[in-house]
């Protein structure tokens, strides 16, 4: 119970933020505009990690990588956070592997989450060209 609480915390806030970023490498990568409410959002919740590692990592080509890492460290933190909690202080060679395991998670179930939302309004005439553009 006590191990539950907070590795759920830190599952959603890690989902946020990380996906946030992700988010933000997909809308660089595919070039769209971020004048609309989601990108400005996007932008609003992932500068505070992105733009320091910016100065630091450049971008290659459409890649941004500052935003890639910013997502690893935060997955990176999360799996630390937890091991701290219940003393797998043994597991600390690892954590690298294993964050890109969860990074690669993240992503995945992030992009299934566009799948679902391009699906539903695939369904919906005159869909809002907004949410169509983003995906």
């Amino acid at each position: 119970m006590l191990y539950q609480i907070p590795s759920f915390l830190l599952d959603v806030i890690v989902g946020l933020l990380g996906g946030a970023c992700l988010l933000r490498l997909y809308m660089q990568y595919h070039r769209v505009p971020f004048g609309n409410p989601l990108g400005r959002f996007v932008f609003a919740i992932s500068d505070w990690i992105v733009m320091p590692l910016r100065k630091i990592l450049p971008s290659i080509g459409r890649w941004d990588l500052s935003s890639l890492v910013a997502a690893w460290l935060l997955v990176m933190a999360k799996f630390l956070l937890l091991w701290l909690l219940i003393g797998a202080l043994q597991k600390l060679p690892v954590l690298p592997l294993v964050s890109l395991i969860g990074l690669a998670q993240l992503a995945v179930s992030g992009l299934t989450a566009l799948l679902v939302v391009y699906a539903v309004l695939s369904w919906v005439p005159n869909a809002s060209s907004m949410l169509l553009d983003l995906i």
